[in-house]
């Protein structure tokens, strides 16, 4: 069996050896033999480990859901847990194809709102409401993500329910689209309530520089740019069931 020093397999990945240390100190990849000398001797089944945590940690783009799925898939296949570890990779596929429908929602939205043209569809349905935690789990947030928001006067809805609690219609949901796709990609509470103010206020001049950029293309391009980043994460979530085949046959 072929046998690779840290500084061969930190070549393979573009990763400095420190970090493959890491890895292994974390439990990310199972631990080496020891040569008679004491240095670490790692094999082919170390490259497929590392194959998966770069498939999950080398792309920008995470949050809770997508981050803590990503990190059982990780530890599984350190443990050489390859059927529950493929389980999970399905699992990591459904919640990341989940985010690209919200993303792809939310471009929409930021397209019509960067344009200043109110979304009029939802004005002929019939008026939903939802409570902070169903808004937490459609966006794959904490119930306390919303009441921070609520805090900071992203959004505001006087609309009560049961037991006074805060309810919010369609229209407000596609504004929290925009807010938690804003704060995914970057940026600040400060710049996004900014970009609100001025927006409610109809300053359509201003919207664009309210978040400090220069284009209004940009500020398209952040949506886009969400999405494309999630698309690759897709790519490479989909690659990782046939990896632990493989490490079923090492």
């Amino acid at each position: 069996m072929k046998s690779y020093r840290p500084i061969e397999l930190a070549k393979m990945f573009n990763l400095h050896s420190n970090t493959i240390r890491f890895y292994e100190s974390i439990g990310y990849i199972s631990k080496a033999s020891r040569k008679p000398n004491g240095y670490r001797e790692f094999t082919d089944k170390h490259i497929l480990q590392l194959t998966i945590c770069r498939h999950i940690l080398g792309y920008r783009y995470t949050n809770r859901h997508i981050r803590d799925t990503g990190k059982l898939i990780i530890i599984c296949s350190a443990e050489s847990k390859l059927i529950e570890g493929k389980q999970y990779a399905q699992d990591y596929i459904k919640i990341i194809q989940n985010e690209i429908e919200i993303a792809e929602k939310t471009a929409q939205l930021l397209h019509k709102w960067a344009e200043l043209k109110r979304d009029t569809d939802n004005s002929d349905s019939i008026e939903k409401f939802y409570t902070r935690n169903e808004v937490a789990c459609l966006l794959g947030v904490t119930s306390e993500a919303v009441r921070n928001w609520e805090r900071n006067d992203l959004i505001k809805s006087d609309k009560r329910g049961y037991r006074n609690a805060v309810l919010f219609n369609n229209i407000d949901l596609d504004r929290i689209r925009i807010i938690y796709m804003l704060r995914q990609t970057g940026y600040s509470m400060s710049a996004i309530h900014r970009c609100l103010m001025v927006y409610d206020k109809g300053q359509t001049e201003l919207v664009v520089a309210a978040l400090n950029k220069t284009d209004e293309r940009e500020l398209l391009s952040v949506g886009d740019c969400w999405l494309s980043e999630l698309k690759k994460l897709e790519s490479a979530a989909e690659e990782i069931p046939l990896i632990f085949d493989k490490l079923k046959e090492s």
